[in-house]
């Protein structure tokens, strides 16, 4: 019965078990690593194996690769990013078909001071055990994920990848473009196996269930999103004028004698048209099958996929609307996916 609520919840049996397994023998390979063995920009890779289940999706090798990078302006070794990564191949019929494995890829980014002493690097561990255990539920959901599915859909994995860590330097356009990464389909698919994690590895009861909720960064994240107002956007732009100065440069621009309302306009113009670009110049690397797309271009129907999704990503009229549409669709899925998580309250054992 549990393990049906908890599919219905979004949640596949035993992922958080799961990531406290891989966990565990993270661990064990980190406490013999050594600074040489972490060379910048190269990291060190383990192949864990061992016998590893979430619900349907069995798997026999977790493949990680694990990246410490110092950093000037970093104080205290901190998580940067987790990612899995995954393989689709294309079709004949032009669709992106998931390949089946059974080992899981997960890449881990840690970044440490200066001159930091590397064999605090397992202590490191234990004390972000839970952070680092959600974040392997997450990993390891998009991994069951891509086992499930058979097909990626093109144009969201598109603008999927436009949106990632990407950013112009503007701190509001930046978090704008983040919110639309957080909010995509994938990330959503994530967020009830991270939240339970973090519920088991905090040992949440029933009676702490709210209070916890509502000071968790998703939850926290969500209720932000939800309230995304463009007039708010605007001046939250204008509230940095030399990160708009700079930026208005960069496109080749003199801020000089501009005002306030053109400077604004001319960033959420660039904005609008850099995510638009970047979603194309995706779609059209996913559509390419041989060298020959390059040279003549595309010569069968997936031109007319590719003039369609261009027209799709251009069918603002203005961006002002570009950004009220998010507006909506932030409100929407931030209140959706706050009810979602909600419900991760009825598998915490009475």
């Amino acid at each position: 019965m549990r393990k049906d609520l908890k599919e219905a919840v979004g949640v596949p049996s035993n992922i958080h078990e799961t990531s406290e397994q891989i966990f565990k023998k993270i661990s064990n390979w980190v406490k013999n690593l050594k600074k040489e063995d972490l060379e910048p920009g190269v990291g060190a890779q383990k192949d864990l194996r061992g016998s590893f289940n979430i619900a349907d999706f069995p798997f026999s090798t977790v493949r990680v690769k694990l990246g410490v990078e110092p950093h000037k302006k970093v104080k205290e070794p901190e998580l940067m990013s987790m990612s899995v990564q995954t393989e689709s191949r294309k079709t004949e019929d032009f669709k992106l078909k998931s390949i089946k494995s059974k080992s899981v890829n997960i890449l881990i980014l840690i970044v440490v001071p200066i001159d930091w002493d590397y064999s605090q690097l397992i202590s490191f561990f234990q004390l972000n055990k839970s952070e680092i255990v959600q974040s392997l539920s997450h990993e390891l959901k998009h991994a069951y994920d891509h086992h499930k599915k058979i097909y990626d859909k093109m144009e969201d994995r598109a603008i999927y990848q436009g949106t990632v860590g990407a950013g112009i330097g503007i701190d509001a356009i930046d978090m704008f473009i983040h919110d639309i990464y957080y909010t995509s389909a994938n990330e959503n698919l994530v967020r009830p196996s991270e939240f339970l994690s973090a519920i088991k590895s905090n040992k949440i009861s029933q009676k702490d269930f709210l209070n916890f909720l509502t000071n968790h960064t998703t939850y926290q994240n969500f209720k932000r999103i939800q309230n995304f107002n463009f007039e708010d956007f605007t001046q939250r732009i204008l509230s940095k004028p030399k990160q708009v100065d700079k930026f208005i440069k960069k496109i080749g621009l003199d801020p000089t004698n501009m005002r306030d309302k053109t400077k604004v306009k001319k960033v959420l113009e660039a904005t609008y048209n850099f995510i638009a670009n970047s979603s194309i110049t995706n779609y059209q690397e996913i559509l390419k099958q041989s060298f020959l797309d390059d040279l003549i271009g595309f010569q069968d129907e997936r031109q007319k996929m590719f003039n369609d999704f261009i027209k799709k990503m251009y069918r603002f009229k203005k961006p002002e609307d570009f950004y009220k549409y998010y507006e909506k669709e932030f409100k929407y899925v931030a209140s959706e996916m706050i009810k979602k998580i909600s419900k991760v309250y009825s598998l915490i054992e009475k």
